[in-house]
């Protein structure tokens, strides 16, 4: 489960409202979260509406192959 789910949910909500009608994009180091952690958040930024889910940003060390685009989560 995800530690900080509360706090991960508060920073997408407070940044969709910042965002207005402009589409969110939401930025993850998958590389940095297991696999549970990421259909956890995947999850969340589903049920926020993000327009985008990015599965990296380059910056952290590590790899992680993601191996679908299932919204429902199947495949990460």
């Amino acid at each position: 489960m995800v530690k900080y789910t509360p706090s991960i949910t508060a920073d997408i909500v407070s940044m969709r409202e910042v965002c207005g009608p402009i589409p969110l994009k939401v930025i993850l180091e998958n590389c940095l979260l297991n696999k549970a952690q990421r259909i956890k958040i995947f999850e969340i930024c589903r049920e926020l509406q993000a327009a985008f889910v990015k599965t990296s940003g380059g910056f952290s060390a590590g790899i992680v192959i993601v191996q679908g685009s299932s919204a429902s989560g199947e495949g990460y």
